[in-house]
């Protein structure tokens, strides 16, 4: 029998079978796909975009390309500098006028090095971070000698950390990192996390795949673990990795699948890990497809933005690298547990409560609800959590705090182990949290 998981104060998503011990009736895995917004002219277009909120402000990083001669080499070549735009509010853009680099736009921030093919920045949180270090950034290609570190105290002004790479290539792996390569500091790890593109053979053909690493500086960097999530002759050009803003604890990915034999046409898939745990897909199709636009039918056409940032209370934001146009998605919205018209009933695993308020992240129709109950460690209800006590709920909030006969104090202690019974009916249980 597995260990009781112990939920701490965080948040925990339904995005498949993890927490579940039963599920009985009309209910199933829902996936949602986030809604496209009209182009914003101010939004930058260009390849491998990093988009980073913090301290109020939106961040946005992605490729510049000045003219070259046609037989200047493609990846990394003299044209090549990274840009940078950033915005108050996460929809409008301003490009400003920095003038760090002779020769090049007045807003990039990086040039003259090969790192300008996929520099691919990010704000390190780890505790105890030295300021003149708080963004990182990771960039190169393989016929440029590996990936080069850098760092910069306000994410504009940088710096290489050293004139040798921090990663090799691998030798038995070709054309690695020859896309975006993202790191970041993982509190669930406790160690920096890069996961980097490579060739990989995959039942006797090579595809485009994803492959992760760790280290504990940022600057030496272990050997390489294939993810083996590329489903029969599928490509995986990138995977944007990323502890989830409201979750650090679970890593989504939006990786762009290629399609060589159809024009080289593209679109975007989903996929998560727990905890630096393998990578899985649970609904392993496209998450956004290319729409009736020609232009996104082009080679190599869609592209997200790496980081699902939030954009309002009840907003989160992604931006398609290439169509200046941003996606916008409810907070936890990617999969639900979906009550059907007839409804069912879901237990979950057991749990060990580590205190705090239980909150759920739901949506009825009109004529659906939710009722919660909760269960010892023996499946046996709990007096004052009772459905028969539950106040039945219908409406649609990113924090339902249930109550029994108005009451919404806990019969549990911290340590105590338990589960949760939820009924649902026209309901989307997109995750639960205690807080």
């Amino acid at each position: 029998m597995d260990q009781p998981y112990l939920l701490k104060q965080c948040r925990e998503l339904l995005i498949d079978d993890f927490h579940s011990e039963t599920r009985i009736g009309d209910l199933r895995f829902r996936l949602h796909s986030p809604q496209a917004l009209p182009e914003e002219p101010t939004q930058p277009r260009g390849h491998y975009q990093t988009v980073i909120f913090a301290d109020g402000l939106y961040r946005l990083y992605y490729r510049g390309q000045l003219p070259v001669p046609e037989a200047t080499p493609q990846d990394g070549n003299p044209g090549e500098y990274t840009a940078y735009a950033e915005s108050a509010d996460g929809r409008t853009w301003r490009s400003p006028e920095l003038w760090l680099f002779p020769g090049r736009p007045a807003n990039a921030v990086w040039a003259g090095s090969m790192a300008t093919h996929n520099f691919a920045p990010f704000l390190d949180e780890r505790p105890g971070c030295p300021p003149e270090e708080r963004f990182k950034a990771l960039g190169g290609v393989q016929h440029g000698g590996g990936l080069y570190a850098f760092t910069s105290p306000d994410g504009i002004h940088w710096r290489s950390c050293a004139e040798t790479p921090a990663m090799l290539p691998p030798k038995d792996k070709p054309w690695s990192f020859d896309s975006q390569n993202v790191a970041f500091w993982s509190a669930a790890e406790q160690c920096y996390v890069l996961y980097y593109r490579v060739f990989q053979p995959v039942q006797g053909k090579n595809l485009r795949a994803i492959c992760k690493t760790t280290s504990d500086d940022f600057r030496h960097w272990q050997p390489g673990e294939f993810m083996a999530i590329n489903r029969d002759g599928e490509h995986l050009y990138v995977s944007q990795m990323a502890p989830y803003c409201r979750a650090p604890q679970l890593y989504i990915g939006t990786p762009t699948r290629f399609f060589e034999d159809r024009g080289c046409a593209t679109d975007i898939s989903l996929c998560f890990s727990r905890a630096g745990g393998p990578l899985f897909r649970s609904f392993p199709g496209a998450w956004i497809t290319p729409g009736p636009d020609p232009a996104r039918w082009g080679n190599r056409s869609n592209y997200l933005a790496r980081n699902i940032v939030p954009t309002g209370p009840t907003e989160l934001s992604l931006y398609h690298a290439q169509s200046g146009r941003r996606y916008v998605m409810r907070p936890d919205g990617f999969v639900s547990l979906q009550g059907g018209l007839v409804g069912g009933e879901w237990t979950s695993r057991a749990l060990t409560y580590g205190g705090g308020t239980l909150s759920f992240n739901v949506a009825t129709s009109a004529g659906g609800s939710m009722a919660v109950e909760l269960l010892d460690s023996d499946g046996r209800a709990l007096p004052g959590a009772t459905f028969a006590e539950h106040d039945l709920f219908y409406g649609d909030t990113l924090r339902y705090v249930p109550t029994w006969r108005g009451r919404e104090e806990l019969p549990l202690r911290p340590g105590d182990v338990f589960r949760m019974r939820c009924r649902l009916q026209e309901a989307d249980l997109f995750s639960f949290a205690v807080e």
